[in-house]
């Protein structure tokens, strides 16, 4: 069985995952086709940073697949992070790219309140093969009207 980074990387000082799970939410609306993302807390430490990423990916893939076939549209929310998203390393922007490519993904809308989430949906766009699958938001409302489209 493949190691995933944080197992070849782990340090004493990182947080277990049930402490990183608490600065996410994740469900998904069968009804819409949606998943909602919510983020409470941003991870500044890198290992801690990678590992997160690799658990919202993961609770994200096990609701595409218990929701069967696509087309799904997500909604990330980084308003409730305090001082807003300052930190997501290279390596998580990878990761994030990749699950967007997902066949079953059709868009994802950003909601954030600094201009570092809409630089960094940019870099995750380009990241991907697929950049109009992205776009970010500040008005909840518009996000949910464009992924209507």
């Amino acid at each position: 069985m493949k190691k995933t980074y944080y197992q070849h990387n782990q340090h004493e000082h990182m947080k277990t995952d049930d402490q990183l799970k608490k600065g996410f939410n994740i469900y998904g609306s069968e009804e819409s086709h949606t998943i909602f993302i919510t983020f409470f807390h941003n991870e500044t430490e890198t290992e801690d940073n990678i590992r997160a990423t690799e658990l919202v990916i993961a609770e994200s893939r096990a609701l595409l697949d218990a929701q069967g076939d696509g087309p799904y549209n997500a909604i990330v929310d980084t308003v409730a992070i305090p001082d807003g998203v300052r930190i997501v390393v290279p390596e998580s922007r990878k990761r994030y790219a990749e699950l967007i490519e997902d066949a079953r993904v059709h868009r994802v809308a950003f909601l954030g309140t600094n201009d570092f989430v809409a630089s960094l949906i940019g870099t995750i766009g380009e990241l991907t093969n697929h950049p109009t699958k992205v776009k970010w938001f500040s008005d909840t409302e518009e996000a949910k009207n464009w992924l209507k489209e």
